[in-house]
């Protein structure tokens, strides 16, 4: 009912971390709030330098296809 994997019921069963759209799909399909099934967890540790390198270049190129497109009148990305 939940439509995920029976690796991912095994994981949350045992007590392992699963990712909370799974969590909210099996509490859904349990009929069951999610607070009350499943302890989330944030992970606060902070993203290392070439993460944000990454996520930035990343940034930039999607909004270097919309300014070519002009869907925004500039790359904000290029400025930051």
């Amino acid at each position: 009912m939940a439509k995920i994997s029976a690796s991912t019921v095994t994981s949350a069963c045992r007590g392992q971390t699963i990712s909370a759209e799974k969590a909210k799909a099996i509490s859904n399909a349990l009929g069951d709030p999610t607070e009350t099934l499943f302890s989330i967890q944030r992970d606060m540790r902070p993203l290392s330098e070439q993460n944000v390198r990454e996520n930035h270049v990343l940034i930039c190129a999607i909004l270097a296809q919309a300014e070519k497109e002009m869907l925004v009148p500039y790359n904000a990305g290029e400025k930051a």
